[in-house]
């Protein structure tokens, strides 16, 4: 009897110790992700950049560098962008397919993460077809970010390609809980959704002295900052119309920061409204830091959401916000703590309480320094990049 007890006891810790070195061990891990400035590609990047950084073997999938990939560890590949003549448009979904199954077998990963469901979901489906073909196994896991759920991938044309690639991902994950409601409600996806937010470099974004260029953006009159792609669901067109509300009782001046299709639109306005001299245009920028530090309050009236990264890295640097109550953005702010959020269209409460902040700067510092330690305890890559690992063992194992 006591033979056997020693022999199950001596197998259990064999086990035991197997799946501690398997939870311990490093993984092979393919990413892929766009390479611009939207929040898909800037957290695709952040989080392979993150993971490589934690002794994980990651390699990474785009078109060109991405925006802010800065460590040298994560090898990257690129997608070819050819020309075929014949061809009237680039088989995006066959050219990203056919490199995910290139650097997954040359490499041997082991799992590949997409982040933005279109048209990368439906590439690493097709990729991992060729790979059953060769009775290889290999996991997909889609990380959803906002517009190809709740937009994009609503389109009659596309919803049910979307919701079919969904279902065929062996893992999913969001980047806010409004987003996997969404994917159940929309999509009618129960399985495998998993909510892991995204999350800031909290050294590179935080308050820092620039009085140059807080003189040069403002003349001695506070900042309210916006930055976004210019697409029409960032709205920025009602922020115009807030602002010249604002602008008459108020000395402020606003910094419109990034490109996008809506730019020129919103210029023409501003120069219809008379706004010019107080409404200043930036192109997109690598060093966005330096212009949260001179911002007083930031601003977002998107019509849909997912978490936008703007508002992280805003919070985390000490910024009130004042933004649309839609999507996961009450996930990070808390109304009338971290700044104040308003129903979509309601201009009047914006302005009151952009009023308010910029009346009181009491309470804007109250207010920018809870939205900071929020983003400390929620929104870091310490807290966050461990989720992605177990998750990513978690489906290895299923």
């Amino acid at each position: 009897m006591q033979v056997e007890e020693n022999i199950i006891d001596s197998a259990f810790k064999e086990i035991g110790g197997i799946v501690k070195t398997a939870i311990a061990r490093p993984i092979k891990i393919c990413m892929v992700c766009s390479p611009g400035m939207g929040g898909s590609g800037i957290m695709g990047s952040a989080v392979a950049s993150d993971l490589a950084a934690r002794g994980h073997e990651v390699h990474l999938i785009s078109y060109k560098k991405p925006f802010r990939l800065d460590n040298k560890k994560v090898r990257t590949h690129f997608i070819p962008l050819r020309d075929y003549q014949v061809l009237e448009h680039f088989p995006i979904v066959m050219s990203t397919a056919s490199k995910i199954y290139d650097v997954v077998k040359k490499h041997q990963m082991e799992i590949i993460n997409v982040h933005y469901a279109i048209p990368y979901s439906t590439a690493s489906y097709l990729a991992r077809e060729m790979f059953k073909s060769e009775n290889v196994k290999i996991p997909i896991i889609t990380t959803v970010h906002g517009t190809d759920v709740h937009t994009i991938g609503q389109k009659k044309e596309l919803k049910d390609i979307v919701r079919f690639t969904l279902k065929s991902s062996d893992g999913i994950t969001t980047v806010c809980q409004y987003l996997a409601d969404q994917i159940k409600k929309k999509f009618d996806i129960e399985n495998n959704v998993k909510v892991i937010h995204n999350y800031v470099d909290t050294e590179r974004f935080k308050k820092t002295e620039n009085p140059r260029l807080k003189r040069r953006l403002g003349g001695g009159k506070k900042i309210i900052l916006h930055a976004s792609n210019f697409r029409t669901i960032k709205n920025v067109d009602h922020i115009i119309d807030v602002f010249r509300k604002l602008a008459r009782s108020v000395p402020c001046r606003l910094v419109l920061v990034g490109d996008g299709p809506e730019k020129q639109n919103i210029r023409r306005k501003v120069s219809r409204c008379g706004l010019s001299k107080d409404v200043i245009f930036v192109s997109s920028q690598k060093g966005m830091e330096k212009f949260y530090s001179v911002a007083d309050i930031f601003l977002l009236s998107s019509i849909r959401e997912g978490l936008p990264l703007s508002v992280l890295e805003a919070m985390s640097s000490s910024l009130p916000v004042v933004s649309t109550k839609v999507g996961g953005i009450p996930e990070a702010v808390d109304d009338n703590r971290t700044g104040y959020l308003a129903r979509f269209g309601d201009s009047e409460r914006m302005v009151d309480k952009l009023h308010n902040l910029l009346s009181d700067d009491k309470k804007r510092d109250r207010m920018g320094k809870a939205g900071r330690k929020k983003v400390l305890r929620k929104f870091t890559a310490e807290k966050i990049i461990p989720q992605y690992e177990s998750y990513y063992r978690k489906i290895m194992l299923s």
